[in-house]
């Protein structure tokens, strides 16, 4: 495992959270 890919892939949990979070304030 490459810690690059490890990187994105708490990038993309993180805008997945982001993006629940917009949902719950609308």
């Amino acid at each position: 495992m490459t810690p690059n890919s490890q990187l994105e892939q708490e990038k993309r949990v993180r805008r997945e959270i982001a993006n629940s979070n917009e949902r719950r304030r609308m």
